[in-house]
């Protein structure tokens, strides 16, 4: 599009919501965070029409969602602060607790979040979400009855709660559809979308994070490479402007399009924000004061791609050396896929089980605590779309240590220490010499508060805008002359 408006109207751009709105809120995660950031920007603009729907593929046709729907979930994500949390995040340890919750988070994130979405809705998503990965590993004939079973399930259960159907989304030529979530957990919706836009005439717009299950399927839960890979190319035959995260994603979907004999589509980048709330006001989690003086931090999913089985080995080692000086690790994330052994490993391990923390269900508040107060951060991913933790360690102040592939280096330069992801040794050396050396830690703090320019959600809103209709989200200046916060001393 290269103009905001269509017959002298504004343009109209309806954001795909998908179930994220009716599910647990996830704060930490990188898409439904992206998703909720970019509606809260465009929140009261009157630049463009902002509408939400989302796929009903029960009856093939796209619902529109109400808007207060969509504010509730945003105000979920990014909740009011108080003085004092209303809630404690959950320390996962070893024994039966840690069995427990991980059972607990089968079912619907963590123990809290799960009480909280005992509505009849969330918890079908949440039991749908948690029955995928099962479902991605059957034959083809079987994964067709399951879903045609469940499209019966879903018909009764609206029958029985005399539920009436959403009203359907009607995207007219000139509007813009646009995916921002995570449209691959159906192979029918592009489709579906094919089929809508074929008969209308929108403009279909894709949000690409990564293509990491593609290239990389070792790292993923059985069955879910394929599938995404299949949802992929089908989307580069429906997708008329294809939006990366990060030219290192954007090179990767040019690749896979290559790969697959596929034309590919028109492609931009656009760069994430930096900060994690609007907010200012910090909490201090009260497991924090069981840490040591001294802590280090790791923001990311528990699983194999975030590559926290590199920090257990450089953590054994440090305990090894440093005894009782050893700082904690904490590792603030959700429970993702296989981790279940290393989890295993850590907890029972002598030199790491009281030096290891994984805590899960921090609030913006806590979190923002946690980078101001940490020594450091570590981010040991194997790869990436793009790495927001590292930004936000940055905008924070604080020094980051992070492999060296994919995105994450365009994310700073050479004001991160890099390491290559299986290189322990590496890490090891870099983790010890800013822990040891004050100095050291100081110079590169100093750097980060003369050099890192930061990047706001407002100013990602309206690169992504300028995109979509070519105007902004905002009318306030641009922010990118903002550099990182000073270190507290």
């Amino acid at each position: 599009m290269n103009s905001s408006q269509v017959n002298g109207q504004p343009t109209t751009v309806w954001f795909d919501v998908e179930n994220f709105v009716y599910g647990i809120a996830t704060p930490h995660a990188g898409i439904p965070r992206t998703l909720a950031s970019l509606i809260r920007e465009y929140q009261g603009t009157s630049d463009f029409n902002l509408k939400f729907c989302q796929v009903d593929l029960e009856d093939d046709r796209l619902v529109e969602v109400d808007s207060a729907v969509v504010e509730d979930w945003v105000d979920r994500m990014f909740p009011a602060v108080a003085e004092e949390p209303d809630s404690s995040p959950i320390v996962v340890e070893g024994g039966t607790q840690h069995r427990i919750i991980r059972v607990l988070n089968r079912f619907g994130g963590n123990f809290r979040n799960g009480l909280r979405s005992f509505a009849p809705r969330p918890l079908y998503h949440s039991i749908l979400n948690r029955a995928r990965p099962v479902v991605y590993r059957c034959p083809a004939p079987v994964r067709n009855f399951l879903r045609s079973a469940k499209r019966d399930a879903h018909r009764l259960y609206r029958h029985l709660k005399r539920t009436p159907k959403p009203k359907e989304a009607l995207i007219r030529e000139g509007e813009i559809f646009l995916s921002a979530g995570a449209s691959w957990t159906s192979l029918e919706t592009p489709r579906l979308i094919a089929d809508l836009k074929a008969r209308h005439g929108f403009e279909v717009a894709q949000i690409i994070y990564d293509c990491i299950p593609t290239f990389m399927p070792q790292l993923w839960g059985p069955g879910f490479s394929g599938h995404f890979t299949a949802w992929l190319a089908d989307m580069l035959h429906v997708c008329d402007h294809a939006i990366a995260i990060s030219e290192k994603t954007a090179e990767d979907l040019r690749l896979f399009a290559q790969k697959v004999h596929l034309p590919s589509p028109r492609t931009s980048v656009i760069r994430l924000g930096d900060n994690i709330s609007q907010r200012t006001v910090t909490a201090k989690p009260k497991f924090a004061d069981a840490l040591n003086d001294s802590f280090v931090l790791t923001v990311g999913t528990i699983e194999a791609r975030k590559n926290h089985r590199i920090l257990y080995q450089v953590w054994r080692k440090l305990s090894a050396e440093l005894g009782e000086e050893c700082p904690s690790l904490v590792c603030v994330g959700s429970p993702g896929f296989l981790t279940g052994e290393l989890e295993y490993e850590i907890f029972n391990d002598p030199l790491t089980f009281d030096k290891i923390k994984f805590v899960h269900g921090v609030s913006d508040a806590e979190l923002l605590w946690l980078y101001d107060n940490c020594r450091f951060t570590v981010y040991p991913s194997i790869y990436e779309g793009w790495g927001l933790p590292v930004g936000e360690s940055l905008r924070h102040g604080r020094h980051c240590i992070a492999t060296d592939n994919s995105s994450i280096p365009e994310i700073a330069g050479d004001l991160v220490d890099y390491f290559d992801p299986h290189d322990t040794q590496r890490c090891y050396e870099l983790v010890r010499a800013y822990l040891l050396d004050n100095e050291l830690l100081r110079h590169r703090e100093q750097r980060i508060q003369d050099e890192y320019e930061i990047t706001t959600w407002t100013e990602c809103a309206d690169q992504l805008l300028q995109l979509l209709v070519g105007t902004t989200a905002k009318s306030q200046e641009p922010s990118r002359n903002q550099t990182a916060v000073p270190v507290a001393a």
